[in-house]
């Protein structure tokens, strides 16, 4: 296979493209075409040979993406960057529907799910060191890429007294003004060292390795192969909190988000076990990376086609998901998928449904769709009296343990999914939801620490307007702090993960079952519940599930937020504060 790869010159200095073109390299012969416009306007590429080529390959620069002949739109992938592509609109996502797009932001994957063009997610990491930095004493290392930041915002950012060393880094990227020198009172009183850019990469890993905190040197980023060079040695890292340096940093758990609503300025804290989890979630990225290339792989190779269908309407023998019922019976019956009921294992995945048919298929196919199938599926189904019924006589044995009877909600069935589920931990995802991609459980028994009781994630959700939204979960203690102290707001709400992104030790749902006096946000006193008792939480730091709204919460919002509000007076110290929030609050 011939491949051209098109790309900004300056990368072949900084080398941040080095790696994905290692992976082309793989796939067949690959040519490359660097553009040189944005030194010399003049220098206006050639397209007109792409189509001499099997597979096109533009990396980064919109202009080029939208110079690419329509005709050559099937055989062509554009790897666009978060800070190149932030601001640009919708107007430039339609312009390219038909290439395919490899999205290595979670904010650029969902822009182009919400602009109907091809996309998939992939997260880049290196390989981890296997030795944390000595944090005897403190050094920091900053490298100055743009205006901002500089050597003065970030002294107001981190007090620097708090470093025995500093190293300035100066390397200012082309055309994005001057390198903000030290002043001489600076000079005077801290232990500043300073170098400019390194020729030999080895030396610039050298001196990185010198020092044990990291400021990352850009507002946004596109993959921000700076910040994952000092998270692989398990430097605390403290970065703006934009993507993709927040795609990567979870607030206080592996490194500092600012600004931010729990600290401002950063003062440097827990820096040994901030640096383990550094390791530790860059570890388990780097596995996870590996395991998508093959997925790369077949996304950039496959015949280019429409993946955004339109929802069928109902009609003799479609259901209302577009999806026939001879499909179904087929998704199913093809599935890898041998039940685990009766025997031991690690995960039980419960769907609880009534009268939902469209969202139970889209759940169902989700569910048959993992790569991993080494887990037990169970349904618990609360006595439905539609079609439900009748496409739950059409589940194979096979694939699922179904319990149809009635209950008192989702929270009294979510409860009986716990007391029937033999897996060790138990993934709620109830009908209409689904899984954030094939391979979720297959990442999720993957990342699972010894002694772990909650682990967690991020989810996508989806308003019935057809948009996606992505909500970064925060790290659980951090959140349970906020709010015994009150600091609640809007951002600290949205930060508490949901149900179908948080898998739980079943032995703890038994012990300690959703209180039922809630009835739309029980899982929330639970969690909480779980991190004052001092369970052992992990969080997954990748997305774990497409969460669909015109479910309870949204449909009953006034009786949804005077649940949230009772169940953080629960566990707050400080109610007049949590009160005014919930209260003043326009929800």
């Amino acid at each position: 296979m011939n491949i051209i790869f098109v790309g900004h010159s300056h990368h072949q200095k900084t080398g941040s493209s080095r790696f994905f073109i290692s992976f082309l390299e793989t796939l067949g012969e690959v040519s490359f075409l660097w553009d040189e416009e944005w030194i010399n306007p003049s220098k206006r590429l050639d397209l007109l040979n792409l189509g001499s080529f099997d597979l096109i390959v533009v990396w980064q620069i919109p202009s080029i993406a939208r110079r690419v002949p329509k005709d050559l739109f099937s055989r062509t992938v554009y790897v666009p960057m978060y800070d190149a592509v932030s601001k640009i609109g919708a107007r430039f996502w339609r312009k390219i529907r038909g290439m395919r797009v490899i999205s290595f932001s979670h904010a650029i994957h969902i822009e182009c799910l919400n602009n109907k063009v091809q996309s998939i997610h992939i997260q880049y990491y290196p390989q981890a060191h296997t030795q944390p930095p000595n944090f005897s004493k403190l050094s920091l290392f900053f490298w100055q890429r743009q205006s901002i930041p500089n050597w003065r915002t970030i002294s107001v950012d981190v007090p620097t007294t708090q470093f025995d060393r500093i190293h300035l880094h100066s390397a200012v990227d082309p055309g994005n003004g001057k390198f903000i020198e030290p002043t001489e009172s600076d000079l005077r009183i801290l232990n500043i060292q300073q170098s400019s850019w390194f020729e030999d990469f080895n030396a610039y890993l050298a001196a990185l390795a010198s020092a044990n905190v990291f400021i990352a040197p850009r507002l946004e980023e596109g993959i921000g192969m700076a910040l994952l060079e000092a998270m692989q040695r398990g430097m605390v890292c403290i970065a703006n909190n934009a993507p993709t340096m927040n795609e990567y940093i979870v607030h206080g758990m592996n490194g500092y988000l600012t600004p931010t609503p729990y600290d401002a300025p950063v003062i440097i804290e827990r820096n040994q076990q901030i640096s383990i989890r550094t390791l530790q979630s860059v570890e388990s990225g780097h596995r996870r990376y590996l395991k998508q290339l093959e997925a790369i792989r077949s996304f950039m190779l496959a015949p280019a086609g429409p993946r955004f269908r339109k929802i069928l309407t109902p009609a003799k023998n479609k259901l209302a998901t577009g999806l026939p019922r001879a499909q179904l019976r087929r998704i199913l019956s093809s599935a890898d998928h041998v039940n685990r009921h009766h025997t031991e294992c690690k995960l039980t995945i419960v769907t609880v449904v009534r009268n939902d048919v469209q969202g139970l298929i889209k759940t169902l196919a989700s569910v048959a769709s993992q790569s991993c199938q080494d887990f037990e599926y169970l349904i618990i189904d609360g006595k439905s009296t539609d079609q439900t019924a009748s496409i739950l006589k059409g589940v194979p044995e096979k694939f699922a343990k179904i319990v149809s009877e009635a209950d008192s909600g989702p929270y009294d069935a979510m409860n009986k999914g716990a007391r029937v589920a033999q897996g060790e931990f138990v993934l709620y995802l109830n009908a209409g939801d689904t899984l954030y991609c094939n391979q979720t459980v297959e990442f999720l028994l993957d990342d699972m620490p010894p002694g772990v009781d909650i682990i967690y994630g991020h989810h996508v959700y989806h308003p019935q307007d057809g948009s996606s939204q992505l909500n970064l979960a925060k790290w659980l203690p951090e959140t349970f702090k906020s709010l015994e102290v009150g600091n609640v707001s809007y951002t600290w709400l949205s930060g508490i993960p949901c149900h179908q992104s948080t898998i739980t030790r079943r032995k703890c749902l038994i012990d300690r079952p959703y209180d039922l006096q809630f009835r739309i946000a029980a899982d929330h006193d639970f969690l909480f519940d779980q991190v004052k008792g001092s369970a052992k939480t992990h969080h997954h730091n990748t997305v774990i599930a497409n969460y669909y709204g015109g479910g309870l919460s949204s449909k009953h919002i006034s009786q949804c937020v005077h649940e949230w509000k009772k169940i953080a007076l629960k566990h707050t110290k400080e109610p007049n504060l949590v009160s005014r929030f919930y209260d003043e609050g326009k929800f």
